[in-house]
């Protein structure tokens, strides 16, 4: 009995065997005859895509160009507008310096100065004085003082002893102090400091090299928190950092 359990299941394997055996051979067959078919349909695709994809490609193309040549457009505005901001700025600093200088011209204070400046913030020298141009927009134009650069609402500092001869509100140099130190060499000298965010001082107040008088800020015409420093000979800008050690 159990030989023909045996017998009946190795002959049920066989069978199976041999079913699955033709199945897959008919089955390659099938897939051999219909190979150049399949191999052409597959061609065919590719080319299709192919043909979609170049004109996707020159359609995107297109649009990038179309919008590169919008975006130059809208960087041109922006830039031109940038440039006339900049222009009435500097304008607008150069009539303010002008007429400060008139005011100062005449100030005397009898006071002799005694020690040399010191800077009035500790950060980085981002414009020195003189002729400088715009790296942009290629103006030029002169800069009355220096711009010192620190972190925003830093403290500034008296640059050296002297009188508080005003404070206030300018369209250029925004919130500033205005210190005269006294006589140098038969010249009197003031200092400046603009775009103040506090003014920590009143006028006529004296005061000592070193003291607390004001934060820095953005007040006025200025792109960033920087202090605007100037030092002036009877009115006259000069180079800050010829007086400062």
């Amino acid at each position: 009995m159990k030989r023909q359990n045996i017998i009946y299941k190795s002959t049920k394997i066989i069978v199976y065997i041999l079913i699955a055996t033709f199945l897959v051979m008919n089955n390659l067959d099938a897939r051999a005859t219909n190979l150049d078919q399949i191999l052409n349909s597959k061609t065919n695709y590719k080319k299709n895509i192919d043909i979609k994809k170049v004109k996707y490609d020159t359609i995107f193309i297109n649009q990038i160009n179309q919008q590169g040549k919008n975006r130059v457009n809208l960087n041109k505005v922006s830039i031109d507008i940038e440039k006339l901001l900049f222009e009435k700025s500097e304008k607008i600093m150069t009539e303010e310096s002008a007429s400060l200088g008139k005011f100062l011209k005449d100030i005397k204070f009898e006071k002799m100065i005694t020690s040399s400046f010191i800077y009035p913030l500790t950060g980085t020298l981002t414009s020195g004085f003189g002729l400088r141009e715009h790296p942009v927009f290629k103006i030029r134009d002169f800069h009355s003082g220096i711009d010192i650069s620190a972190p925003p609402f830093s403290l500034i500092i008296a640059s050296n002893d002297g009188k508080v001869l005003f404070t206030g509100k300018k369209n250029g140099y925004g919130n500033m102090i205005i210190i005269n130190h006294g006589n140098l060499r038969g010249s009197n000298i003031t200092s400046i400091y603009g775009h103040l965010s506090e003014i920590l001082v009143s006028n006529n107040q004296i005061i000592k090299k070193g003291q607390l008088i004001g934060v820095e800020g953005t007040t006025g015409t200025t792109t960033g928190p920087h202090l605007h420093f100037e030092i002036r000979n009877n009115g006259t800008p000069v180079n800050p950092l010829l007086f400062i050690k």
